[in-house]
């Protein structure tokens, strides 16, 4: 996976201990089998955790 985030997204995503439970449930071993490809679009996209960087708004249909 590419992307291209800035460093205090991924700050807040390695470390953050409000995405945490994400982070654990998506690395335990055989729950997902490619978790890098959720992970990062979870967290960019998931406006309640307000990362630095993420989107907070999203588009409307």
């Amino acid at each position: 996976m590419y992307g291209a985030h800035r460093r205090e997204f991924l700050q807040g995503a390695v470390l953050g201990r409000a995405v945490s439970p994400i982070r654990e449930a998506m690395l335990q071993p055989n729950n997902i089998m490619h978790p890098d490809d959720l992970f990062f679009p979870t967290l960019a996209y998931n406006s309640q955790l307000r990362l630095s960087g993420a989107c907070l708004q999203g588009p409307s249909p």
